[in-house]
C-alpha cells in the first residue's frame, strides 16, 4: 500500500443547489504518485469537466492519495481508474460522485443525488467504474 503522509482532505461546505466539486487530476506517470486538486464550481457556468461514477460506501482497503494539502482514502478499484486515466503530459478534470460528494454530509449526499442527472448530462464524456 502506498503511504502519503498528510492531514485528511477536509471538505468545505458547497454554498448553493447547483454548486459541484471538480477534481483535477494532476499530470503525471508509471508509478508517481497520484495528486488530485478539489475546487468548487457552479453546473450553470458550464465547467468543462469529465464524469466517472464510481461505487459509494465502505472502501476497504483504503489507500491515501494527495488532495489539495492533505490526503483523501480511496478504494483499490478508483484508485487504479486515477492511475489509468492521468496523462503523462495535461491535468484532467473529473467529477466523481465518491470523491466530489462528502459522503458523511447526508443533507449534501442528498442535494448532489438530485442533480446528478444535470452533472452527468453536463460532463463532456461519462465513464463508469
Amino acid at each position: 500500500m502506498t503511504t502519503v503522509i498528510g492531514k485528511p482532505y477536509a471538505y468545505e461546505q458547497l454554498k448553493g443547489v447547483r454548486e459541484i466539486r471538480l477534481i483535477t487530476l494532476h499530470q503525471c506517470t508509471g508509478s508517481d504518485a497520484i495528486s488530485l486538486t478539489i475546487n468548487h464550481a457552479y453546473l450553470d457556468e458550464k465547467p468543462t469537466y469529465e464524469a466517472l461514477s464510481y461505487v459509494w460506501g465502505p472502501q476497504t482497503p483504503s489507500y491515501p492519495i494527495r488532495c489539495n494539502h492533505g490526503t483523501i482514502a480511496v478504494g483499490g478499484s478508483l484508485r487504479d481508474a486515477l492511475q489509468h486515466l492521468r496523462k503523462p503530459d495535461a491535468s484532467r478534470v473529473l467529477w466523481i460522485d465518491r470523491i466530489a460528494i462528502n459522503q458523511k454530509d447526508l443533507d449534501e449526499r442528498t442535494q448532489q443525488v438530485n442533480i446528478m442527472g444535470d452533472i452527468y448530462s453536463s460532463a463532456s464524456l461519462s465513464l463508469s467504474g
